[in-house]
């Protein structure tokens, strides 16, 4: 770990056993005014999941298994709330591949705009604050990544 704002900061590569193995990618038109309680009231009668807003109008889904995947699949081109629904499942091609996950003490207040002038010397990355105190990170090349393992 390395020290930022008087605290300890942990980055570690994410392994790809780490990565998701049953995962969808969710989107929907700009018109329509859906949060993640809507998205997580459209998913309930697929299963188990774990789901993260990626960017406006569309969501990352993590299924616990490979048949709750399938069940959310079949919903692709489904109406919901009069809105038509895009499921489509995330390719192997999909998933980042310059992956860290980063951690810090609970008793530390560190919020998003910190943890981006935190990696700002790494070079190009994409943030997304996965639970408290908890953050992973899609960095756009290896060496990116490399200079992040380093701090």
């Amino acid at each position: 770990g390395t020290h930022f704002r008087d605290s300890v900061i942990w980055v570690k590569a994410e392994a790809d056993d780490d990565k998701p193995k049953h995962v969808a990618r969710l989107k929907w038109p700009r018109q329509v005014a859906l949060d993640e309680q809507g998205l997580r009231q459209f998913l309930a009668p697929c299963g188990e999941f774990k789901l993260t807003m990626t960017e406006e109008h569309r969501a990352r889904v993590v299924f616990e298994t490979k048949g709750f995947l399938d069940k959310a699949l079949a919903l692709d081109g489904t109406h919901f709330r009069d809105s038509l629904m895009w499921v489509k499942a995330e390719a192997d091609d999909d998933k980042p591949k310059h992956v860290a996950r980063l951690k810090w003490p609970r008793q530390v207040a560190l919020d998003e705009q910190g943890l981006r002038q935190f990696l700002a010397p790494c070079g190009e990355f994409k943030l997304t604050m996965t639970e408290e105190h908890r953050a992973r990170v899609v960095f756009e090349t290896k060496g990116f990544l490399d200079k992040a393992l380093a701090l």
